[in-house]
């Protein structure tokens, strides 16, 4: 990790530069975790140049070497002065991440200092993914794999949407799942797994997801409602993998007991556009064409109506992933961001079948020098839960 530290503050200090910031703090979890490789209560101070510092309050355990211990915020000039770094004339802080009340109180320690927006920085280095970086993402690619094969001996029939899903995220976790999946932003949240079956799915919801769900709750507006499976339902399971820090993204349909004619084709339909996608999406291929791609396909097969939701739609196609569930890039039709070698990208294109429920699959692809590289591997076709007969 010790080169992986050094080559991702190297690459944040050549975005500095072009900023025009001569230092960035940087003190929220997730990129904490990113700049040092875990997470901590206090900040990492990375200069235009030279060494970056950490300053530490919690935990109370001895710190790296080369750390400082911190009480408060408000000992940050001096502490910084008495380790030979000069005070800011440009400071960066995590615009995107910090509550104002703690954006200002920070901005305020260095009174003078003029402060910039840094988090885009930050999102834009994430968005390449190091050799090292890949190497989780495989890793934990492989046990999610393993979670899905798993997930249709865990059906019971009478079960709930609910009940159903509660025995997935009791098998996700027994394979080794950290029981956390980050959002970027403050109007995205998720749950740990995704159960979506009959009409249930096209709920609208206040959170941009292809297909959300109603939820139990007002205070949870997403993922199952508790109404019972029928045969004959097609059932979506969306979750994030997660046993390294490092999320990979996959969706597979299960249909109660057989699959419905329009079920079927609906599906095939939605497997035709990821492989087209697949052969589409390469370095240079601007996110936005894989969006139009996508779309153009629904139109012309007659499903424009119930692609990536009904009532409510989805606007994207797909999404950036890595420490959070949506990084950069978004394959909207907005995001002319031409794909890199390097990027992350989940690909999730859904339909609903009114009377019947979701369909589709998710899949986690490396963008490569000749294409890309699905990481997620587990079977795609609709898999049938319990023993029911039309």
């Amino acid at each position: 990790m010790s080169n992986e530290r050094e080559r991702r503050k190297e690459a944040l200090q050549i975005q500095m530069h072009a900023l025009g910031a001569d230092a960035f703090l940087v003190t929220s979890p997730v990129h904490l975790f990113y700049m040092t490789g875990r997470i901590f209560d206090g900040f990492y101070y990375v200069p235009a140049q030279g060494d970056a510092v950490e300053l530490i309050r919690r935990p109370l355990t001895p710190a790296q070497a080369g750390a400082i211990r911190l009480k408060s915020p408000a000992q940050l000039p001096d502490l910084l002065h008495g380790a030979g770094l000069p005070p800011p004339k440009h400071l960066a802080l995590e615009d995107r991440e910090l509550p104002y009340a703690e954006y200002t109180y920070l901005s305020g320690l260095f009174p003078g200092a003029s402060i910039l927006g840094g988090s885009a920085l930050l999102y834009r280095i994430r968005m390449i993914k190091s050799p090292y970086e890949i190497s989780l993402l495989r890793e934990g690619a492989k046990v999610h794999d393993e979670t899905h094969r798993r997930i249709p001996s865990l059906y019971r029939e009478g079960m709930t949407d609910w009940a159903f899903s509660v025995e997935i995220e009791h098998q996700i976790r027994r394979m080794g799942h950290l029981g956390i999946m980050r959002c970027a932003g403050i109007r995205l949240e998720t749950c740990s797994a995704i159960v979506l079956s009959g009409d249930s799915a096209g709920s609208p919801s206040p959170y941009d997801y292809s297909l959300p769900g109603g939820g139990r709750h007002p205070s949870a507006p997403m993922g199952p409602d508790n109404h019972v499976m029928r045969p004959g339902d097609t059932v979506n399971v969306d979750f994030c993998g997660n046993i390294n820090g490092y999320l990979t993204d996959i969706t597979r349909t299960y249909a109660v007991g057989y699959v419905k004619p329009e079920a079927a084709a609906a599906h095939a339909f939605s497997l035709s556009v990821m492989r087209a996608i697949e052969h589409t999406a390469r370095p240079g291929v601007l996110c936005s064409d894989l969006y139009h791609l996508a779309w153009d396909m629904a139109e012309s097969a007659g499903y424009a109506d119930c692609f990536m939701g009904t009532v409510q739609q989805a606007k994207f196609i797909g999404h950036g992933i890595g420490l959070q569930v949506n990084e950069l890039p978004v394959l909207t039709k907005s995001d002319a961001t031409p794909l890199q070698s390097g990027m992350i990208i989940a690909i999730e294109p859904k339909l609903i079948c009114p009377g019947v429920g979701p369909v589709g699959a998710e899949n986690t692809y490396l963008v490569t020098e000749g294409g890309t590289e699905r990481l997620t591997l587990c079977n795609e076709d609709i898999a049938i839960l319990g023993h029911s007969k039309p």
